[in-house]
């Protein structure tokens, strides 16, 4: 049985090494407000951080998955795959994998963010 491809919807637009951008908007969605060059706040509580809250690491990338969520790496041609808890990996969203393991990782995580968001 072979993985489905991702749909045009499930795939992250922007370039595929644009890690920067992928990370600032995990870290929008995960509740961070960017301030002042550099710097990232949280709110109800207003916290500003010198530091960009969704450090370029596989600990980052790892933190940046949405709770309850699982992911693995599968498929020919390889590709990461993640999904909620109790749901079928095919329900789920999907990245190439690109060799570049941190960046593959913030985009599954992005992409689970925003089926978050729409309420899936």
């Amino acid at each position: 049985m072979t993985t489905p491809e991702p749909t045009m919807s499930e795939e992250v637009t922007m370039p595929p090494n644009d890690l920067d951008s992928v990370r600032d908007e995990v870290a929008r969605l995960s509740g961070w407000t960017e301030g002042r060059v550099g710097s990232w706040g949280k709110f109800p509580r207003p916290a500003y951080v010198d530091f960009h809250p969704c450090p370029p690491t596989l600990d980052g990338a790892a933190n940046a998955m949405p709770e309850g969520w699982l992911w693995r790496k599968c498929g020919v041609p390889s590709q990461w795959n993640a999904a909620k808890s109790g749901d079928c990996w095919v329900d789920g969203v999907y990245v190439p994998d690109t060799g570049d393991e941190i960046a593959d990782r913030y985009r599954l995580a992005l992409l689970a963010l925003r089926r978050e968001g729409d309420g899936k």
